[in-house]
């Protein structure tokens, strides 16, 4: 079940489930308030019998009748009460939480596939294009703009892998055993030839995950280059493997909601191009892989984003 899902899952659930309970707290106010008529009526009824027998035997004093009704029965029913029927209510609201968001599911897990389907096939044809491009580039001298076609192939084929990502059909997941320092290290080195203007700050500790590796690569790669496109002046950017966790570093422009931005489509700045699916991606992958996010930032200081490894997924 995808987070959306269960997002949904337990947000109707919980409606049911208040429905059913706020029906119970109806229905208890009423035995309630019919119990204690009855009591009191009973009470009178009491009292009045007691007036006459003293009469009857000529009494000059009567022994007092109760003048207050016992409750603590009536409570005890309705806790009891409370009790069955929350044996009731949570099973039937789960029940009718899944029948009611069937045909949602149905209709997400439809378009996932045709997605995910239309997405994988645009593999080909992006490889064909990116080789066309590549041997042209070989062959001419002068291939600023073949550069920048090949460019933008490569930018169409980063989120044809985040679409993949977002997509349970279609996507292969292969963990095994990796040193991620080493991964790390290459991933650094990728973008430090790209960008040789940002000083890329490392302090790596050896480290041996059961994860796929093509997901962590992806995972870091949208985490730096999400760190090098809001960073300001050209600031460092740190990098940091120990004690089985990756904290990736920057002193860039900042997120003004971390919620939000985990949105799908959400972008935190107009300015910047992008269509708001590396993070959702992130999320996507790390979850594949057993590995928490946790982001904490702030508006012109920075974002700080840390990747813990489950204990089960460390060597």
């Amino acid at each position: 079940m995808k987070r959306f899902e269960k997002k949904a899952f337990w947000r109707t659930f919980l409606l049911f489930a208040f429905t059913f309970y706020l029906l119970f707290g109806f229905l208890a106010i009423l035995y309630y308030r019919n119990e204690s008529a009855r009591l009191h009526k009973e009470m009178r009824i009491k009292q009045e019998l007691s007036l006459i027998e003293c009469k009857r035997m000529q009494l000059t004093t009567c022994p007092e009748a109760a003048t207050t009704i016992d409750t603590d029965a009536i409570m005890q029913t309705l806790l009891y009460a409370l009790l069955w029927a929350t044996l009731f209510i949570l099973p039937v609201s789960m029940l009718l939480t899944r029948y009611s968001l069937r045909p949602y599911r149905e209709a997400t897990a439809y378009i996932d596939a045709f997605i995910a389907q239309v997405v994988h096939d645009l593999g080909a044809p992006l490889t064909s294009a990116k080789t066309a491009i590549g041997a042209l580039i070989r062959r001419s001298e002068k291939s600023e703009r073949l550069q920048r076609t090949k460019r933008a192939i490569e930018q169409i084929e980063a989120m044809r892998e985040d679409l993949l990502s977002l997509s349970s059909e279609k996507r292969t997941h292969h963990p095994q055993t990796i040193e991620v320092k080493a991964l790390i290290e290459t991933v650094i080195a990728a973008f430090a030839e790209q960008h040789p203007e940002i000083d890329f700050i490392s302090h790596l500790e050896d480290l041996k995950a059961h994860v796929d590796p093509n997901d962590l690569r992806r995972i870091l790669q949208n985490l730096i280059g999400n760190a090098l496109k809001y960073n300001k002046n050209d600031a460092p950017i740190t990098v940091t493997c120990q004690e089985g966790r990756i904290i990736i570093e920057d002193r860039g422009r900042g997120i003004a909601s971390v919620k939000k931005a985990l949105r799908l489509h959400y972008r935190e700045f107009r300015d910047k191009k992008g269509y708001g699916i590396g993070l959702s991606a992130v999320m996507a992958l790390a979850q594949c892989n057993n590995i928490t996010v946790e982001i904490e930032s702030e508006l012109d200081k920075g974002t700080r984003v840390q990747l813990l490894f489950n204990t089960a997924t460390l060597r």
